[in-house]
């Protein structure tokens, strides 16, 4: 059910966001494209665990704050540097995935789909693989600042420590698979 309301929120966001960004004129368009140079990102996003485990009800919801820092090369194509710090409520639990971050977007508008992934490492006490494939829509309100909107996919290759967090003694693999919500503003 929470699932869902998210969903639906998310998907009135969009539709508000989309019908607005039609009243821009044409001449405040082509201000409002990427332009060369550096670029960083600032977001909050949340995740839910979607892989059916016997430990799904460890992992729950996380929160995060993301940031990345890089270089704009085209109206197309960034790549930079980032970290995120994640709150897991269930266990807890604080992650931070240092990643790098490549992304596409697809139009030379100042509203444009896009692609984006970061790859990374955790280096907390839960360390390991970062994975985070997403889509979405950047809504750009001037040449050095928009709002990005996306759904991903983020996957956590962790060694968790079972004592601590489940009462079950040592260490396991545990893999945390989830559909990720974020938005982010670019500077």
């Amino acid at each position: 059910m929470n699932m869902k309301r998210i969903l639906l929120a998310a998907a009135a966001l969009f539709a508000v966001l989309s019908a607005g960004a039609q009243e821009i004129t044409a001449g405040d368009r082509s201000e409002r494209m990427l332009n060369k140079g550096y670029r960083g990102y600032v977001g909050v996003g949340t995740a839910f665990n979607i892989k059916d485990t016997n430990i799904i009800d460890v992992f729950g919801a996380a929160y995060e704050v993301t940031t990345t820092h890089g270089y704009q090369f085209s109206p197309h194509f960034f790549l930079g540097a980032g970290m995120a710090v994640q709150y897991v409520s269930t266990m807890e639990v604080t992650q931070v995935p240092l990643f790098g971050e490549a992304k596409f977007s697809l139009l030379k508008k100042w509203v444009t789909p896009f692609v984006d992934f970061k790859a990374g490492y955790t280096v907390s006490k839960n360390e390991g693989v970062y994975l985070n494939p997403t889509v979405g829509v950047r809504f750009g309100f001037s040449r050095h600042f928009g709002m990005n909107v996306s759904v991903g996919y983020s996957y956590h290759g962790d060694a968790f420590d079972g004592e601590r967090y489940l009462g079950v003694g040592d260490k396991f693999n545990g893999n945390f698979n989830a559909l990720n919500f974020r938005v982010a503003f670019d500077f």
